[in-house]
């Protein structure tokens, strides 16, 4: 997101703005965004968003992307989408290859 944000430290509008964008990128319908922004609330389409683009982002295949996010919209009307445990996983998973990067450099 770092190419759509307008500053290295986003507000929660700006990664809204962002996501928006980003969602026509990996397949997401127009229709998607607005339904899941009249659910969810925009800035939790837009983590939705980012959570599944960083899954693209590390290679897993999603096929039907524009179903996927549907799904994950569907899940949070139901409040059982937990966006936060998405996060943390990301957090990790990042944690771990920063690690791993730094475990590979010459000293």
């Amino acid at each position: 997101l770092r190419d759509l944000c307008p500053t290295s430290k986003p507000t929660q509008a700006d990664l809204a703005d962002a996501a928006e964008r980003l969602s026509g990128q990996i397949g997401v319908s127009w229709r998607a965004w607005s339904q899941a922004c009249a659910v969810m609330g925009r800035f939790e389409a837009g983590v939705a968003i980012i959570v599944m683009a960083a899954r693209v982002g590390r290679g897993e295949v999603i096929r039907f992307r524009d179903a996927y996010f549907r799904a994950l919209v569907d899940r949070s009307a139901r409040h059982t989408l937990f966006l936060d445990r998405s996060l943390y996983a990301l957090r990790d998973i990042h944690a771990a290859e920063s690690g791993a990067l730094a475990e590979t450099r010459p000293q």
